[in-house]
């Protein structure tokens, strides 16, 4: 039995063909699959994908099988490296990924948006260290509302930031400066 009829495939397979063919028959023969007694069916399986993997053993192998001439080895694609239409791309501007972004002063969040979710949220630590240690459970329900309030704000900041930013930008490009409440 050839490698080729081992893994169920032609001669003319290309090598994603033959490395399918030989995975799925793994997958079957596989000792902890299919039990110890398929161990030597396994290792015929590594030795035939071992020589048709390898494009110069696969045609030593043919021809030791008297296909090297044949036109079934003719009909293989070869495989070849990819090799670029043009060796430098005059168009590839990629200076743009390694710029650091400038941060527009106008459209950045104020400093009460970033700091009010972590405000709330270290009040609600010390809420609730305080009523921890003085063993009151006012103090850890008051820790839990302004927890649950930390965690709103964190949500909210983020989005309280695009729309202002969203509005200074919308007025950049329309031109108005509407009135500020």
């Amino acid at each position: 039995m050839t490698h080729y009829e081992l893994l169920g495939v032609a001669p003319t397979a290309t090598f994603e063909e033959t490395r399918r063919a030989y995975l799925a028959a793994a997958r079957r023969s596989h000792p902890d699959v299919a039990g110890a007694e398929s161990a030597e069916r396994m290792q015929e399986l590594n030795n035939a994908w071992a020589t048709l993997r390898d494009e110069a053993r696969r045609r030593r192998y043919d021809e030791s099988l008297g296909l090297d001439e044949s036109p079934i080895a003719q009909q293989r694609p070869v495989k070849r490296p990819f090799v670029p239409f043009h060796p430098e791309d005059e168009d590839d501007d990629d200076t743009w990924r390694y710029a650091d972004d400038a941060t527009d002063p106008e459209t950045a969040p104020g400093m009460l948006v970033q700091l009010v979710p972590l405000a709330l949220a270290a009040a609600a630590v010390a809420l609730g260290v305080l009523g921890v240690l003085l063993r009151t459970k006012a103090l850890w329900g008051l820790a839990v509302v302004v927890g649950v309030l930390a965690v709103i704000a964190l949500l909210l900041a983020p989005m309280v930031a695009m729309a202002l930013a969203a509005r200074v930008e919308n007025e950049r490009r329309t031109g108005d400066k509407p009135t500020r409440r």
